[in-house]
C-alpha cells in the first residue's frame, strides 16, 4: 500500500481510525447548529399575517371611514389606500410597533477570575413571540377621495405592513351604503 497506512485501533465505544474522532465531532456539532438554526427560523416559524377590510360608511359631510383588521402577532405599521391616480388616504393613530431585534456579544472577565462570553441571540427572542393578536387600524376618507372611491373602487389597492416586516397588498372593499 502506498501511502500513509492508517491501522485501526480498539475501544469500548468500537472500532475508530486514529485522529478521526474530532473531525467527526466537529462535523456533529455543526450539523446539530444548522438544524437547530433551521428549525427555529424560516416562513413557517412565524404565522403569516392574516387581514381584511370593510367599508364602515360616509358620514354626513361626505367623508367615508374603511376599517382594516388583522390577525398579527406585530402590530400594524401602516395602512393605506392608493387611488388610481396616486393619491394616498392612509391610516392615522397607528401604535409604534416593538423595537427591532438585534444580535450581540459581550466578554466579561480578567486573569484572575477567567473569561465569560454571552450571547444574544434573535433566534431566542422569536421563540418567545408572542401569540397572534386582533389588530385595527381606521383609514378616513375626506369628502374628494371618498367621492372618487365611490367611483372607481374597483381600481383601488389596500395596502397592510406590520411592524416586523410583512406587507399586504390587496384590493379596496366596496363601498355599501
Amino acid at each position: 500500500m502506498r501511502g500513509s497506512e492508517r491501522t485501526i485501533t480498539g475501544s469500548q465505544q468500537g472500532f475508530q481510525m486514529p485522529g478521526t474522532r474530532r473531525p467527526r465531532l466537529r462535523r456533529a456539532l455543526a450539523l446539530a447548529v444548522l438544524l437547530a438554526a433551521a428549525g427555529c427560523g424560516g416562513p413557517d416559524a412565524v404565522p403569516r399575517p392574516e387581514a381584511y377590510a370593510r367599508w364602515a360608511g360616509s358620514g354626513p359631510d361626505g367623508t367615508a371611514q374603511v376599517l382594516v383588521t388583522a390577525r398579527s402577532a406585530a402590530p400594524i405599521a401602516a395602512a393605506e389606500l392608493l387611488a388610481p391616480d396616486g393619491r394616498i388616504a392612509r391610516a392615522a393613530g397607528l401604535p409604534v410597533g416593538p423595537a427591532d431585534r438585534d444580535y450581540g456579544v459581550a466578554i466579561h472577565g480578567g486573569s484572575d477570575t477567567g473569561v465569560s462570553l454571552g450571547l444574544s441571540l434573535d433566534i431566542l427572542a422569536r421563540a418567545m413571540d408572542p401569540p397572534p393578536q386582533r389588530r385595527s387600524a381606521s383609514i378616513r376618507l375626506p369628502p374628494d377621495l371618498a367621492a372618487a372611491y365611490r367611483r372607481t373602487w374597483r381600481d383601488w389597492q389596500l395596502t397592510i405592513r406590520f411592524a416586523d416586516g410583512p406587507t399586504l397588498v390587496q384590493p379596496a372593499p366596496e363601498p355599501r351604503d
